[in-house]
């Protein structure tokens, strides 16, 4: 399999200053490197390339005409302070037919995420022309099923029509109307749901962090949230963790 390994990095106006730095991208790629032993590319999508590892292959971000869509869900007040819900619209970019620039097969991957253990195993799970992660309903924020957009498999070129039907001015709208919230994992859960037989769930070591820690032998790529990302976090294995890989990126040997 003609493999590439995306993750997406910009400084977004809609998330009130949160940054990522590039260790977060150096620190994904050594992460990656560790638990994915075939061949594949790693390659961040970025408009800032300060820092980053010789080892990561650098794509422009492209200009899509999206990176002031904000996201129609009202922000979240919390301490006094208004906070925005990240708008991540241009990454639907990816199901558009440029996007097949990057290869064959592309498995996209968040910033703030723990790869902890084999990767090969989610992308041979299913064979179809996309897979995603399927969160269940929580009856707060999310009140139907949804994909999520930080992780996904997907053969370039295919389901095209989620790019190419989203309408800036409507489309928005539209996913919330049905029930999804979000930015681009609402449009994509309104285009490409309600199938659910290739979809990763935590069976499948696809989860958010568990505070106690990851079930061992289960997880393999863990989620934070977006205010504390495993660079901040308050909890010591997610931090011991992330700061033992940038060592390992750093040095290209693994830390003992």
């Amino acid at each position: 399999m003609d493999l590439t390994f995306v993750t997406w990095k910009w400084k977004s106006p809609f998330q009130d200053g949160r940054e990522f730095p590039a260790s977060a991208v150096n620190v994904l790629r050594a992460s990656v490197a560790k638990h994915y032993r075939r061949p594949h590319r790693f390659v961040c999508v970025t408009d800032d390339t300060t820092g980053l590892d010789r080892r990561v292959e650098v794509f422009p971000i492209p200009e899509t005409g999206l990176e002031a869509v904000s996201t129609p869900v009202p922000p979240l007040v919390r301490g006094g302070k208004t906070i925005h819900y990240a708008s991540c619209f241009r990454r639907l970019w990816m199901f558009s037919r440029e996007a097949m620039q990057l290869g064959e097969w592309v498995f996209v991957l968040d910033l703030d995420c723990l790869v902890i253990d084999r990767v090969e195993p989610l992308i041979d799970r299913f064979p179809a022309d996309f897979v995603g992660w399927l969160r269940e309903a929580d009856g707060r924020w999310r009140k139907r099923p949804t994909l999520a957009g930080a992780i996904y498999k997907l053969r370039t070129g295919s389901h095209v029509e989620v790019w190419e039907d989203f309408e800036p001015a409507t489309s928005p709208q539209e996913a919330v109307a049905a029930g999804y919230n979000g930015s681009d994992q609402a449009w994509m859960s309104y285009k490409l749901l309600p199938t659910r037989d290739r979809m990763w769930t935590e069976a499948d070591g696809v989860a958010k962090l568990n505070i106690a820690g990851p079930r061992k032998g289960r997880d393999r790529i863990l989620f934070t949230v977006g205010s504390e990302p495993p660079w901040n976090a308050n909890r010591n294995w997610v931090a011991y963790h992330w700061w033992r890989m940038l060592h390992e990126a750093r040095c290209g040997v693994p830390h003992a």
